[in-house]
């Protein structure tokens, strides 16, 4: 089974299929982490625990109704069922005369380099770490 890649283009797809099984519209949240966690007791390393993440968040609105769901699974399968499960939420939730997406003016579309990544983590090995 194929696993994308979290892109700009992957929730513009998802966003474009969406959109043709009937929602008036939607966002896509992504993320995608590494975590390492270290316990140590008495002064020795008890535990250490190193997991990788990634995630798809979908909010969808029919009109002024919207629901929100995620997935780890980034494959097609999982996406479709994403945005079906979705969209029979939003239809399913009371409408809301004041939900919806800001407007197109107020959204930063290039966000700033908060330089808050060290990469250089990502080459130390547990054993270093």
């Amino acid at each position: 089974m194929e696993r994308y890649q979290l892109s700009k283009e992957l929730a513009g797809e998802i966003l474009a299929q969406a959109k043709r099984q009937g929602a008036t519209a939607g966002d896509v949240g992504m993320v995608e982490g590494e975590s390492l966690y270290v316990t140590v007791r008495l002064g020795e390393i008890d535990k250490i625990s190193q997991s990788r993440e990634k995630r798809l968040g979908v909010r969808l609105f029919r009109g002024t109704s919207s629901a929100t769901a995620s997935t780890s699974d980034i494959s097609q399968g999982a996406i479709d069922k994403l945005i079906d499960d979705t969209l029979a939420m939003a239809s399913a939730t009371a409408s809301d005369e004041y939900s919806g997406l800001p407007a197109a003016e107020d959204l930063v579309c290039e966000p700033p380099d908060l330089d808050h990544v060290d990469d250089r983590a990502s080459g130390v090995g547990v054993e270093e770490k």
